[in-house]
């Protein structure tokens, strides 16, 4: 970048900062990214900020000059290899099983969110992770764990399981039976492995 190129470059910043919760960027600070980003051509620069100012949640973190630097090279927020994801999606689909298992009033969402949230803290990938990579997160754990929907059960064999335990004793035992018997094909029929 040159001086020239400063105005657009606050501008684009200026768009980040009110994105992620700042009603006024500084011009010292601004200056200061300036300096420490000078050595990057502007065109990706101003693309990888717009795209973040355009596709970001409200309320995230300002992000660091290093940040900046690596939306440059990925062409916006980085988001997480598989390994990372895998990392995070463990940590979720546990801290969701424990919420499944209280029994929990509520909409899961908010509890995936602090769960999705908390376990990108501790794995330490909270600023690369994208709004993407959560909404996969989240699709996944909709589907029970399955990496694609093809493989994701209708019901799971222990939701089948709890719900003819609670309906079985005020229906007939052919009822009941027909009920097990659908639950058990459905498995079967979703399961690769198997023909149903």
């Amino acid at each position: 970048m040159t001086g020239g190129d400063f105005d657009a470059f606050f501008d684009g910043l200026q768009r980040v900062a009110i994105v992620c919760g700042r009603q006024k960027l500084m011009p010292d600070v601004a200056k200061t990214y300036f300096a420490m980003l000078e050595d990057l051509p502007v065109g990706p620069l101003l693309r990888a900020m717009d795209k973040f100012a355009r596709t970001a949640e409200t309320g995230r973190r300002f992000p660091s000059p290093r940040e900046l630097r690596e939306w440059v090279s990925t062409g916006g927020v980085a988001g997480l290899s598989d390994e990372e994801a895998t990392r995070v999606w463990v940590r979720v689909a546990q801290a969701m099983r424990e919420w499944e298992r209280e029994g929990s009033a509520g909409l899961a969402w908010p509890t995936f969110e602090l769960a999705w949230q908390a376990a990108c803290r501790e794995e330490g990938v909270a600023r690369r992770a994208s709004p993407r990579n959560r909404q996969e997160g989240w699709q996944r754990w909709l589907s029970h764990g399955a990496l694609t929907l093809e493989a994701s059960p209708i019901a799971t064999p222990d939701q089948i399981a709890a719900i003819c335990r609670e309906v079985a004793p005020r229906c007939s035992p052919l009822f009941a039976k027909v009920l097990r018997d659908i639950g058990d094909r459905t498995i079967r029929a979703r399961d690769p492995g198997e023909e149903g």
